[in-house]
């Protein structure tokens, strides 16, 4: 996917200019998939070549790759001024225009909203070729629909659903939260289904009890049924995400560090006691940001940023007042933890290594941790940018300069290691 910050100015650049941004694996996928055999060995700069080439030549055989939906999307936006672009909710995976190259997409802060735009020379070779491609895309609907009808039950969604553990259910609840209820539009619905489900899926964030997913299953299981009932085509669509969630396999969350964490942890009561757990564990946020920087860590090191996130928000729940300031001109140790745990989440997220799986793993473990903990300020821009991927966030300033500063002083004290953070 081109993925770009939004100048107006872009529209107006040839497709060559803006392939070669694209990551080389993506290239050869689209490559592959246009039947074309390109061995791993070949450049980056030739693959793209080879790509835009077939892109700017072949406008019927890439449009008969996409769905109707998409197509009538792209329709929309030949129709819009030169620069102008066109926003979706951005979804769990990417749309094929934005896949294939179509389009330019600039996602907002919060990564909920995609805006995609055509470039110009993109337009003039597209536009002739649309309509007959909604057309026969339509057709092949059509054909499809009558073969799912067939195969997929109504009673499927209850086996998928049943099928879930309780950690993985908590995880498919956070993703039907955020794909319909938060964000989505919800066309067949009463009023107290949702409110009902909101309450039953706030149960389940903030208990162990493996009864409370099938609480919450139940409401998922009477929308699917008006969807059915209702829009055919929509519960389709709704049963291949749901599918997809509930198959897929989140990263293995054990942390190599618990055993020294747990160790050096006991749950303050005073300030004196918080000032003493901080300096027990304050060395551990740089272990796991040079852990990150480590080939084939990235993965280890999250899963030590969530147990030291776990361990916090579980104290934070227990006992708010350690981290709210008493004074204006003295921060709280453990305040200050939450700071350094903030910045060190922020520096994962904006790090290329970490593959964007993680990361979008990442965040369904943070909305899990904030509804049951309320650990983080939801007003706040950090917040925010928690939930942003691949924006580069620099080591060296802001509140995790003044963290390293700090360890730069305690080094006598603690094991102190600095290869890059």
């Amino acid at each position: 996917m081109i993925t770009l910050r939004y100048p107006y100015y872009m529209s107006a650049l040839p497709l060559a200019e803006v392939m070669p941004v694209l990551l080389k694996e993506d290239l050869l996928w689209m490559a592959g998939l246009f039947g074309m055999t390109v061995p791993k060995s070949k450049k980056k700069e030739a693959v793209a070549q080879m790509v835009t080439e077939h892109l700017l030549t072949h406008p019927k055989e890439v449009l008969s790759l996409i769905p109707s939906n998409e197509l009538k999307m792209l329709r929309e936006m030949v129709k819009l001024e030169s620069g102008s672009y066109l926003s979706r909710k951005t979804p769990s995976k990417h749309f094929w225009i934005q896949s294939l190259g179509l389009v330019i997409t600039y996602e907002d802060k919060k990564g909920k909203r995609s805006n995609m735009m055509m470039l110009d020379e993109m337009k003039s070779i597209y536009t002739p070729y649309l309509d007959d491609a909604i057309k026969n895309a339509g057709k092949r609907n059509d054909e499809e629909k009558n073969v799912k009808k067939t195969v997929v039950q109504k009673d499927s969604v209850k086996g998928i659903l049943d099928g879930l553990d309780h950690l993985h259910g908590k995880y498919v609840h956070t993703w039907f939260m955020e794909q319909y209820i938060n964000y989505g539009d919800y066309e067949f619905r009463n009023e107290w289904l949702v409110d009902g489900y909101c309450e039953s899926y706030n149960d389940l964030m903030r208990t162990n009890d493996p009864l409370r997913v099938k609480d919450a299953n139940k409401y998922i299981q009477a929308f699917m049924k008006e969807w059915y009932r209702d829009d055919p085509a929509r519960y389709y669509e709704a049963l291949e995400l749901l599918q997809e969630w509930a198959l897929h396999q989140f990263m293995d969350m054990e942390a190599s560090l618990k055993g020294r964490i747990d160790r050096d942890w006991f749950n303050a009561v005073t300030e004196e006691e918080a000032e003493e757990l901080y300096n027990r564990i304050v060395g551990y946020p740089l272990e796991i940001c040079n852990m990150m920087h480590e080939d084939g860590r990235e993965e280890e090191a999250v899963a030590n940023l969530f147990y030291l996130l776990e361990m916090t928000g579980d104290l934070y729940r227990f006992n708010q007042d350690l981290f709210e300031s008493k004074s204006s001109s003295l921060v709280p140790k453990m305040k200050l933890m939450k700071w350094w745990l903030t910045e060190l989440y922020l520096i994962v997220k904006g790090n290329p290594k970490v593959n964007d799986e993680i990361k979008s793993d990442m965040d369904f473990f943070l909305m899990d941790l904030q509804h049951r903990t309320q650990l983080f300020d939801e007003a706040s821009t950090k917040w925010d940018d928690m939930f942003t991927d691949n924006q580069p966030y620099a080591e060296d300033d802001g509140l995790w300069k003044h963290y390293k500063e700090d360890m730069m002083k305690r080094k006598n004290d603690i094991v102190f290691v600095s290869r890059t953070c």
